[in-house]
């Protein structure tokens, strides 16, 4: 399996041998949405991902960011790439959760983050899960604990393995300081989603947004 960014292959494998990039390769979106607790690291890995840096000083996200980012896959199963257009909404953690969440619905797959060092944010990642899938159904998600560079002893493993269990969700170490982990969520996220298909998820042409790559607020 090979996931590459479009322009410089940031995500660091190897493009197969022989592949073509052009201009008739299907395009396909899928909307994400960053669900967690206030400053558990959400903008900081949105961030990570797009800009390839940390920055530790960030202003507090109100309602939701955007950010857009393209990346191609060619899954065993498909005869030929595709382009997975990314739209990655990062939510403000004190958003209110109603059953028609404006942000979640009609979402593909969700980020829930708690934070190494906050024992409580990771105990409200239920919360999130619940709501996501509540919301906009069996989505893949993916359950991240942030900070993982300075994870103390308010980090509990066992708590975390189980939620994951239990809800059905691969658990992921990350930092966004260091940038351990991030590209491999979101490539991992990318290829879950492959196997969701959505009817509305596909765009005519190969043409891509100014936006690519950017956050947009």
């Amino acid at each position: 399996m090979a996931v590459i960014d479009r322009r410089k292959n940031r995500i660091g494998l190897r493009v197969p041998k022989g592949w073509r990039s052009g201009c008739n390769i299907p395009i396909i979106r899928r909307k994400i949405c960053i669900l967690g607790e206030p400053a558990v690291g959400k903008t900081s890995l949105v961030f990570r991902l797009a800009a390839r840096r940390f920055d530790g000083n960030y202003i507090t996200t109100v309602g939701a960011r955007l950010m857009i980012k393209t990346v191609l896959l060619q899954p065993p199963e498909y005869m030929s790439g595709v382009r997975l257009k990314l739209m990655i909404w990062e939510i403000h953690g004190r958003h209110r959760l109603t059953p028609l969440d404006p942000y979640l619905r009609g979402a593909d797959a969700a980020v829930v983050v708690g934070d190494a060092q906050r024992l409580e944010t990771q105990i409200d990642l239920w919360k999130w899960i619940d709501h996501a899938r509540f919301v906009a159904g069996d989505i893949p998600i993916m359950m991240v604990v942030n900070k993982c560079d300075v994870a103390d002893d308010d980090f509990d493993p066992g708590l975390v393995s189980e939620l994951a269990a239990r809800y059905g969700c691969p658990l992921r170490m990350t930092s966004a300081r260091t940038g351990s982990n991030v590209d491999d969520v979101f490539r991992e996220l990318a290829v879950r989603m492959m196997r969701f298909p959505r009817s509305h998820g596909f765009l005519d042409g190969g043409h891509q947004g100014e936006n690519d790559g950017s956050i947009c607020s």
